[in-house]
């Protein structure tokens, strides 16, 4: 198979909760895309040309490591990632999870949108941009790169110090950046997040926070969690919905 043609990607392990956005996105962008239930089931069930496997993991059960070898030589020429859900940050790397290939949930766009671009995978033409953002930053110097972002892409942009300033509603996107979004509890972020409707997607620009402090943004309705210095590819994502997806899909 030549290296620019863009392959298969299989999914091994669950697709919903914590992994829904994640999976959603390589559903709509990858050329072919496998699903497996788990690694047994990814060895009976071959698929061609795949280059790339994510192993997306919801708890800390062990993986067989014979069947994980297996996988591996059949499939030599993939890149592996473990996506770590919520219960299963707390696992040890080790034989069955290399350090170099366990991921957290929420950094799923800082490597599966490379992968795909990197392979040469076509997204579909058929979006529907979000227009208008709302950045919510303490001060100039962390707002100006976000204004500036979004601004290029051609969506209307406002800028905002508190979300208190003003009753603002009917953004598509509200950017959070953690100068004035500090890392906080599940009502706190509701809080926050009420403000400006059920429709708007939020993404939280943060800081190394803690997989705790992840999670409790994740399950309060953050759409996305964005480590500084952030992926410029993973706040793009957020300016299109995908509506109708062009792919094909695996066997």
């Amino acid at each position: 198979m030549s290296a620019t043609e863009p392959g298969t990607l299989m999914w091994i392990g669950p697709t919903c909760g914590a992994f829904a956005e994640a999976y959603e996105f390589c559903l709509e962008n990858s050329a072919q895309l496998a699903r497996r239930h788990h690694c047994e089931q990814a060895l009976d069930r071959r698929a061609a040309g795949v280059r790339g496997i994510v192993l997306a993991r919801n708890n800390r059960a062990p993986i067989s490591l014979q069947s994980l070898s297996h996988l591996r030589r059949r499939y030599s020429a993939a890149e592996f990632t473990h996506l770590l859900g919520p219960l299963a940050l707390g696992l040890r790397s080790g034989e069955d999870l290399p350090s170099s290939e366990r991921m957290a949930w929420y950094r799923w766009n800082e490597v599966l949108p490379h992968w795909l671009k990197r392979w040469g995978a076509a997204t579909s033409e058929q979006t529907k941009p979000r227009r208008s953002v709302l950045i919510i930053a303490s001060h100039y110097q962390a707002a100006e790169p976000l204004t500036d972002l979004a601004a290029s892409t051609g969506a209307a942009t406002a800028w905002l110090t508190s979300p208190d300033c003003l009753p603002f509603q009917n953004f598509d996107s509200v950017w959070w950046d953690d100068s004035t979004a500090a890392p906080a509890s599940t009502a706190t972020w509701q809080g926050r997040l009420r403000r400006f409707g059920k429709a708007a997607e939020h993404a939280w620009i943060v800081n190394n926070p803690t997989a705790d402090q992840a999670r409790i943004a994740h399950l309060a309705g953050v759409d996305r969690i964005l480590i500084k210095p952030h992926q410029i590819d993973g706040l793009l994502q957020g300016l299109n919905r995908q509506t109708v997806p062009a792919k094909l899909r695996a066997a």
